[in-house]
């Protein structure tokens, strides 16, 4: 293969995937000296343009001319946007990785160029099978990953490596026959009112206009850090977010209950302490819940001297 006259131009109409170029040294260590990128990727520390040269010049063309490694410049607007590489393809199975310089995060760039590379992956090389891998915590790419297709996820605690330490990584993967789209909701948590309590995501609440205090929960959720836990807390709250079998609302989106104040009621503030505080909340907590799924966690102190855990409810 002739690098660069033979590597395909991909586009959807709004990015464009083209063949590295030399005039891309800037961009490439822009991208790859954000703190953001080298917080999720193990790049070079520091990079330097001598690493990109090296890199656009002789590691991504020899990936082109030798095969097992395919590496395109995602282009918007004429500007370069990052970059997406297909590698492995044995037996029909790849892998697929994305980096989105910073001055273009936030418009969807990496989605689109993952798509077409999936679609390259599938309808000209002819894999069946595309895998995506992430350190655990990396959200933003996750989203892409669910955003293009990607399914059955996986953790793998220690299955990855960063800079010589063992961390836990997410896996993904889409197959041939598999719809190029969402195989499930990405889960937004929903806002549950009653006449007495408010159920809410974790972090969001936000003063009403005019109103000169903060909202219950502000005062009355988990403060920041972490929080100490009560006997109540089951051995479900100990595993770690994003492990099969239990909802982003649950335990990666931990539920604050907001207090309303009764007339003649306590004032706001209070968090769950006792039988009828806590019937409830708990109908509510668990109407959240998806089909499938029947745990869920709410805050809970059971008296003002104690440190603030979670209760686990689950459905009968």
């Amino acid at each position: 293969m002739r690098f660069p006259d033979d590597v395909p131009v991909l586009t959807d109409g709004v990015v464009r995937l083209r063949a590295p170029r030399v005039d891309d040294v800037a961009a490439t260590v822009e991208m790859n000296s954000d703190v953001e990128t080298r917080r999720w990727n193990a790049v070079q520390v520091p990079y330097r343009v001598e690493d990109a040269r090296q890199a656009l010049t002789e590691r991504i063309p020899a990936g082109w001319r030798n095969g097992g490694l395919w590496t395109w410049v995602i282009e918007t607007d004429g500007r370069y946007a990052g970059a997406v590489v297909l590698s492995g393809g044995e037996s029909g199975v790849g892998s697929i990785g994305f980096t989105t310089h910073p001055a273009a995060r936030g418009r969807g760039v990496a989605t689109r160029g993952a798509r077409l590379a999936v679609a390259y992956a599938f309808d000209v090389r002819g894999w069946n099978r595309v895998t995506w891998g992430a350190f655990v915590g990396n959200w933003g790419s996750r989203r892409v990953a669910w955003r293009v297709g990607f399914r059955h996820l996986v953790t793998a605690y220690g299955g990855g490596i960063g800079r010589g330490e063992r961390l836990d990584e997410w896996i993904a993967s889409i197959g041939r026959g598999d719809e190029r789209g969402p195989a499930h909701p990405w889960w937004e948590v929903p806002v549950v009112e009653t006449d007495r309590f408010r159920l809410r995501a974790s972090g969001r609440a936000r003063p009403r206009a005019g109103d000169g205090r903060r909202r219950a929960g502000d005062r009355a959720g988990v403060p920041a850090g972490r929080p100490g836990r009560t006997r109540a807390a089951t051995a479900g709250a100990r595993r770690r977010p994003g492990e099969p079998g239990f909802h982003q609302s649950c335990l990666e989106q931990r539920l604050y209950v907001d207090r309303r104040p009764a007339r003649g009621g306590p004032a706001p503030g209070r968090q769950l302490r006792g039988p009828a505080d806590v019937r409830p909340a708990q109908r509510g907590a668990l109407s959240l819940l998806p089909s499938g799924l029947r745990t869920c966690q709410v805050p809970f102190r059971p008296s003002p001297r104690t440190s603030p855990g979670f209760l686990s409810l689950a459905k009968r």
